[in-house]
């Protein structure tokens, strides 16, 4: 392939601009959205609850522990 523009020289090793698209994406992953699998284990498990007569109220949070790790926190009254 052809080079048609001149590529500008950086100062900056190439694995610097490596680290900090690096740390941007970490730093994406750590804000406090809810990952989508988690929301749909959510919906399937409160559709499912709902199907039983025994269970009368059911109450599903999600629950984060860490940056990283979200739980599913689960409370049901049975008849």
């Amino acid at each position: 392939m052809f080079k048609l523009w001149k590529t500008k020289e950086t100062d900056r090793p190439a694995s610097g601009s490596a680290s900090i698209a690096k740390q941007r994406l970490l730093g994406e992953l750590r804000t406090n959205r809810i990952p989508y699998n988690v929301q749909m284990m959510k919906d399937e498990l409160a559709k499912l609850l709902s199907q039983w007569s025994d269970i009368k109220e059911n109450k599903i949070e999600i629950v984060k522990t860490s940056e990283s790790t979200s739980l599913l926190k689960i409370k049901c009254r049975c008849s």
